[in-house]
């Protein structure tokens, strides 16, 4: 509740984590869910015979406690919501009346109407210690009790006084007087619209409905309605207001914006409303139609669905969690349990194919709504879904499929879910698994050199993953060099000298790879063939004759002309050397 002090926890922190701790795994084990749009059927299932007779009845969904007072008997009994049996007995003095609970804190509050025109008292009980903690004047007759968790108040109506009292539950275990609103005597109950903003409060006496703001307590309106109306039930999107009417043919439809009658539920004698939002439910109590009725109507339109039987049905309460309504009588010691009819669960969302690629994971995900605790169990079909399967220890809404294999391609997934009113699979969704997207490789080339004139031969090298064909191409090759396209090979005679920036490319398809390197043409080697140098006869000594010429420079010549470097050469030649003895 907002403004709420943290001293408040110490009785019930405990039992509240306990509680919450076990929401928690009845939803994650199957607990009841949400229902479709369809209403159920309903019938009464167990009737508790109390010790005296009942008079008003609250549910704390959050502890699974239902709390009926004794009115006649000075007490609250307890029951377990799930059991259905009694935990506890407390003593409430002063004629314990209606009953609200403060579902964050587990706080119940109860009206203490005392007697006629006698000032009563709003009493507290810890949900803990099962007893009474304190007790809080108010004013005459108090009835109706209302706690608004928005702006962290409680209401109390009190019948005998013109005025309605608003304690402060900052404190849930304390609440102080904070203000009262002006009312009429015999206003008898507290609606609130789902936000806290807008209390509807029944005047009996007046044949009214009063509309308070309860930011601060102003009468916003007064609408006419039945012969003495008892109370309100907003619908589904508040757009009406339910108002039963005691005495009255029939409960009345009222237009919330502008209090105008929309229209009528048919049923006598209406007291008490409740609502299971989540199974689309309203209930409206008539003690005296049939011997005590409870009708089912459809809370959107107001429209009459069912009649459940109730013995002198009166107050009302709906468990939302367990989607049970307990209903006591004024006509005996009775609580009756109302609960809708199983069927079997109602599929809420199918799962959806997936694709995915070879080795990453698929999941698939699956809804059912059940008023009851439900199964579910996944299922696989490797033919087409003529035959299924149980996959073991997949329990949960969803399925997850580690790294799929391409043999498990085209295999098809259902969830199967169940109550004890039978099963109902999903449609079955196909995993398609792809495999691995086609890569290709093309193997680096390495600068090379090779001379003009040289025959050469290169190879280009690609793979692809799936094996398809590749098609080679080149640029930058140098002149003289070709590339036959299917192999990848590059060959020719290389003819012009220079550096070449080469790229060769390999396709498969839309795949494409390249690798360049960068290849050198130098010139053609020159080979040097050294001229033959003449000899003179051999004189008849056997000496050399001397040509007078040293051979020396005409070969050096020779050479440098034969480089392309003839400019350079230059033939020397000196005289002829003297040898002693020539003349």
């Amino acid at each position: 509740m907002v403004g709420r002090s943290s001293k408040v926890r110490k009785g019930v922190a405990a039992a509240f984590a306990f509680a919450v701790a076990v929401a928690v795994m009845m939803v994650v084990i199957g607990a009841p869910q949400a229902a479709s749009a369809a209403a159920p059927a309903y019938r009464a299932t167990r009737v508790l015979s109390l010790d005296a007779r009942p008079y008003g009845v609250a549910v704390d969904p959050v502890r699974g406690r239902v709390y009926v007072s004794g009115r006649t008997s000075d007490v609250v009994w307890v029951y377990d919501a799930d059991t259905l049996r009694r935990v506890s007995t407390i003593p409430v003095p002063d004629a314990p009346s209606n009953i609200a609970v403060d579902e964050e804190s587990g706080y119940v509050y109860v009206s203490q109407y005392t007697g006629n025109l006698t000032q009563g008292s709003l009493a507290v009980i810890d949900p803990v210690a099962a007893s009474v903690v304190a007790s809080i004047p108010v004013g005459n007759s108090p009835t109706g009790v209302t706690v608004n968790p928005t702006t962290g108040q409680i209401y109390v109506v009190n019948s005998a006084s013109d005025y309605i009292s608003v304690l402060d539950a900052s404190d849930p275990a304390a609440p102080v007087p904070a203000t009262t609103w002006p009312a009429v005597n015999g206003t008898q109950g507290i609606t609130l619209d789902a936000a806290g903003g807008t209390a509807y409060a029944v005047a009996s006496s007046r044949q009214q409905v009063l509309l308070f703001d309860t930011a601060d307590g102003t009468l916003r309106t007064t609408w006419t309605t039945n012969r003495v109306p008892q109370s309100v039930l907003l619908s589904s999107d508040e757009s009406s207001a339910f108002v039963t009417a005691q005495l009255g043919p029939a409960a009345s439809i009222h237009d919330t914006a502008t209090g105008a009658v929309s229209g009528t539920i048919d049923v006598t004698n209406t007291y008490f409303t409740a609502a299971d939002r989540a199974l689309e439910s309203a209930f409206v109590t008539s003690p005296q139609l049939s011997g005590g009725t409870v009708v089912v109507v459809d809370p959107a339109t107001g429209a009459r669905m069912q009649d459940v039987p109730a013995v002198g049905a009166f107050q009302i309460a709906t468990d939302p969690t367990r989607h049970r309504t307990f209903v006591t009588s004024i006509r005996s010691n009775d609580l009756t349990v109302i609960e809708p009819v199983a069927t079997a669960p109602t599929i809420v969302s199918d799962p959806v194919d997936q694709r995915v690629m070879v080795g990453e994971d698929a999941t698939f995900e699956a809804q059912a709504s059940s008023i009851e605790a439900t199964t579910v169990v996944w299922q696989v079909s490797t033919d087409g879904g003529a035959t299924w399967t149980a996959l073991a220890g997949e329990a949960e809404s969803s399925l997850t499929v580690t790294a799929a294999s391409l043999a498990q391609s085209g295999d098809r997934y259902r969830a199967v879910f169940a109550n004890s009113a039978g099963s109902t699979p999903t449609a079955a969704a196909t995993l398609t698994v792809d495999p691995p997207a086609p890569t290709i490789t093309l193997e680096p080339l390495g600068d090379r050199s090779d001379a003009v004139g040289d025959g050469v031969s290169v190879t280009a090298e690609a793979t692809t993953s799936d094996g398809s064909p590749v098609t080679y191409s080149a640029a930058g090759l140098p002149d003289g060099v070709g590339l036959d396209a299917s192999t990848g090979v590059m060959s020719g005679t290389p003819t012009t000298v220079g550096r070449f920036t080469v790229t060769v490319s390999a396709a498969a398809g839309a795949l494409v790879a390249t690798s360049g390197f960068v290849w050198t043409v130098t010139p053609a080697p020159v080979t040097v063939v050294p001229p033959s140098t003449p000899s003179d006869p051999p004189s008849a000594g056997g000496a050399l004759a001397r040509t007078g010429v040293d051979a020396g420079p005409l070969a050096l010549a020779a050479v440098l002309f034969a480089l392309g470097l003839g400019s350079m050469a230059t033939v020397v030649t000196r005289a002829p050397r003297r040898v002693r003895g020539d003349r």
